[in-house]
């Protein structure tokens, strides 16, 4: 597997986990997320289960608005965050 596509999956998992501790402190159900964001439940599901490594900014910054966290918090648990490119050292 290409090294992105490993690291892409790193940080979906790592969102996903950020997604789920947030929705246990607030005591929100994903159902109740979809409801209110408008956002399918199966997406909610998917992103609190590590898969939403290419879910759009729009829909992230929707999610992080319900649960009244910054994005950055959603994303990477409110730590600075290090985006993998494609240059070359």
């Amino acid at each position: 597997m290409p090294k992105q596509d490993q690291e892409m999956r790193r940080f979906g998992r790592a969102m996903g986990r950020n997604l789920a501790q947030i929705l246990r402190q607030r005591n929100v159900t994903r159902y109740r997320l979809a409801r209110e964001t408008g956002i399918s439940y199966s997406l909610i599901w998917s992103i609190a289960h590590g898969n939403g490594g290419l879910t759009s900014a729009y829909t992230l910054a929707r999610i992080a608005k319900a649960l009244d966290v910054p994005l950055s918090t959603l994303i990477n648990g409110g730590e600075e965050c290090s985006v993998p490119t494609n240059k070359q050292p």
